[in-house]
């Protein structure tokens, strides 16, 4: 039966300029094929801007995302999953609201 558990923190500070959000998971997917995910995002809020910095990484025992496993030989007809995936994905962002609506 696939589990996943979650730990999550929220923290706001000065003055709500400044909120991180982090987590941290463990699942299970298949028997011994363990699921690892790490997160964390930070963002910046003061007067006319707005910026982010998305991080995540994940260390699968069975590629549940399908990315890496699509990317087999054309050789091969039968459908392979990848095992033991990694993946490291960052998300950043800047805007700045000229106007305030």
């Amino acid at each position: 039966m696939p589990l996943i558990t979650t730990v999550n923190w929220n923290g706001l500070f000065f003055d709500r300029i400044l909120e991180l959000r982090y987590a941290a998971s463990w699942g299970q997917l298949a028997q011994k094929k363990n699921l690892y995910y790490l997160t964390a995002g930070n963002i910046v809020k003061t007067g006319p801007v707005t910026a982010y910095i998305d991080l995540m990484y994940s260390r699968e025992g069975v590629d549940s995302k399908g990315i890496l496993s699509n990317m087999t030989d054309s050789k091969l007809f039968t459908p392979v999953t990848a095992q033991n995936a990694s993946y490291f994905t960052v998300i950043a962002d800047f805007d700045y609201r000229i106007h305030p609506n």
